[in-house]
């Protein structure tokens, strides 16, 4: 017999994740990815994105990449300068040509939990 165990809960708060939830084999195991006509779509509206300390010297050759907050800084790269507006992706919902992509918007929707 096997048991199933309940997935563990993920809390706290991930930028562009509404309910982030663990994969689980069970539970996901007819669960699959589509490739999507507009895959940059869900970020369009974002102005800026954290990158990592490995990710800045790249991500600066196309986007300013500013620290936020005094206590812990967050490296982001800036998008756009307005709110709802993200230069860098078109009306096709695809990724401007050329430009560096952030990894935090390259593996959505999945992410690491710790």
């Amino acid at each position: 017999m096997s048991q199933t165990q309940a997935s563990p809960k993920v809390s706290g708060n991930m930028f562009l994740f509404e309910r982030p939830e663990l994969l689980n084999r069970e539970q996901h195991a007819g669960m699959g990815l589509d490739p999507a006509a507009k895959p940059f779509a869900f970020c369009s509206k974002i102005r800026a994105v954290p990158v990592t300390l490995s990710e800045i010297p790249e991500a600066s050759k196309f986007f300013p990449v500013v620290f936020m907050s005094k206590e812990q800084p967050v490296p982001l790269a800036v998008l756009g300068l307005h709110d709802d507006l993200n230069l860098f992706v078109g009306e096709d919902g695809n990724w401007e040509k050329m430009a560096y992509i952030p990894g935090y918007l390259r593996r959505y929707p999945f992410a690491l939990a710790g």
